[in-house]
Order: structure tokens, then C-alpha cells, then sequence
């Protein structure tokens, strides 16, 4: 059953396609084969929140090494999260507030209740209080800096966190560069520090109330319609979830081809535990 939540990747999946938003949030199907740039940013983000607010590289680099990754990426996750570490405390925090808990905006509607965000990290810099980011990239360059300055998330997370901390100052992007799998002494870790204007905000409410509406009707309809365009990204490869789309056949051969390519498990889970 989907939950009465709605969040930044959710929606995506939404927009994408309701068929596959469907797949993945009505029957909690999720590919058993994870892109290796999802899995290997995943384990940049549980390096560093095991690192805590002392910055532990020690706790971090176990986290990597308990990985099932090959040595070459162990030894770049490792790379990438000193150099985190080292730029983290250059901005000398006095303290982290809190990281990786889920913040709730109520939602007025009949199938969703909540908006929620989970910020990385919050922390008190000297300066005052800021969210802190992290994305890990192949390559940064121009076009890869305005899409992160400029994203809905970005904007979303950081007028729904300041609902709750008014003080907050913006959001600090920590940018881990991994340009191939080379090391070089160049600086591969960015800090950038994005604040939001009042039209970034009205942005940010208006994508949250657009979005919501859209979901709510995709619900209340139960159009769980394909948007073919997206069978094919224009980035390349095929979706997931095109087998179950455009195959013919029973349920037992349908149930088949589930069992082989995915794995059962709610995508909201942990956001549920948080809200509990």
C-alpha cells in the first residue's frame, strides 16, 4: 500500500512515468540490479553520517571497507570522504544540530498527508546554521553546478527545513568529484554555499503545491498510465520496469519475471520509522 507520504524522488518517479511510480510504490518493486553510481554515492552518504559530529575518517573508512565494492572504489570512497572530513573542519562547526532525520511539511489532501525532507547533515558554523549536502559526482563542471544551485531539491530541502530552524542561513553543498577512479592532488572535494531569495522560496512552494496536486490526481484516478518517452532515456539504457510494461503473457509468467528482477521492499520504510 502507498503511504501518505511524498518526497523529492518520489515525485520524480511520478513524473517519469505513473506506470512506473506504480511498479515501485503501490507494489514495492525495486530493481534487484542498483546502478553502481547510485550504490557507490549511497555509501559516500553512510561513511560520513558514520563519521559523526567528530569527523571519525577511522568509523568512515569501516563503513567502506565492510562494503561490497572492488578495492579500486574502496580506495576512492575512502579518498573522497578525508577530503570531506578535511573540509568540514575547516569550517570550524561548533556543533552538528542533527543528521539524516526526516522533517514533515502537512499536506491537505485525501491520499498524501506530508512532504518529507531528510536533510544530510544540520550543523552551527560561526557564521550560524546551515544545511549541509553532499553529491557525489563523475565530473563538475558548469552545467553540473547550475543544475545543483538551481534544483528543486536544493530548494525544497532548504525551505522545508527552515520551516523548522528560521534561523538557517542555506545550504552547503559538499561536492565529492570522482573524475574516473584516478587520484590526483587537484581539489576533488567543492564546498559551495547556496542562499535562497524570496523567489527561490516561492519556487520551492509552488513546485510543492503543483506537485502535490499532481499526485493526488494520479491517485484519485487510478491512471496509472506509461509515459512511453521515458522507455528510453535520452541518457541512455532502458527502464527497469520496461519488461513489465510491454509483456504479453500470464500472471505466473508476469510473477516470474518480478521474482528474477526485482526485490520486494517499500521505498518508504524508513521514512515511516522516522515519522513514527
Amino acid at each position: 500500500m502507498n503511504t501518505d507520504l511524498l518526497y523529492m524522488s518520489k515525485i520524480s518517479d511520478l513524473f517519469d512515468c505513473p506506470r512506473k511510480y506504480f511498479h515501485i510504490h503501490h507494489e514495492h518493486l525495486l530493481p534487484k540490479e542498483e546502478p553502481i553510481y547510485f550504490r557507490f554515492g549511497s555509501l559516500i552518504h553512510k561513511a560520513i553520517e558514520s563519521m559523526g559530529e567528530e569527523s571519525d575518517l577511522l568509523k568512515g573508512a569501516f563503513e567502506i571497507a565492510n562494503s561490497d565494492f572492488d578495492d579500486k572504489n574502496k580506495e576512492l570512497a575512502i579518498f573522497l570522504i578525508k577530503g570531506f572530513k578535511e573540509k568540514y573542519d575547516a569550517l570550524t562547526p561548533i556543533k552538528m544540530i542533527e543528521q539524516e532525520k526526516a522533517k514533515m511539511l502537512p499536506l491537505d489532501g485525501e491520499f498524501f498527508h506530508n512532504w518529507v525532507v531528510k536533510p544530510d547533515r544540520i550543523s552551527e558554523y560561526p557564521d550560524g546554521i546551515w544545511l549541509n549536502e553532499y553529491k557525489t559526482t563523475s565530473g563538475y563542471g558548469s552545467s553540473t553546478a547550475a543544475y545543483y544551485h538551481n534544483s528543486l531539491q536544493t530548494l525544497t530541502y532548504f525551505y522545508i527545513t527552515q520551516t523548522f530552524y528560521p534561523e538557517a542561513r542555506g545550504t552547503k553543498l559538499f561536492i565529492m568529484t570522482k573524475k574516473g577512479a584516478s587520484k590526483k592532488d587537484e581539489d576533488r572535494v567543492i564546498v559551495e554555499a547556496i542562499q535562497l531569495s524570496e523567489e527561490d522560496k516561492y519556487r520551492a512552494q509552488s513546485f510543492i503545491k503543483y506537485a502535490h496536486a499532481f499526485a493526488e490526481h494520479i491517485e484519485s484516478s487510478r491512471s496509472f498510465y506509461k509515459f512511453q518517452t521515458r522507455c528510453h532515456p535520452f541518457t541512455g539504457g532502458e527502464c527497469p520496469y520496461f519488461p513489465l510494461c510491454f509483456t504479453r503473457g500470464k500472471k505466473e509468467y508476469l510473477d516470474e519475471i518480478k521474482q528474477m528482477l526485482f526485490i520486494n521492499r517499500d521505498p518508504d520504510e524508513h521514512l515511516e520509522l522516522d515519522k513514527q
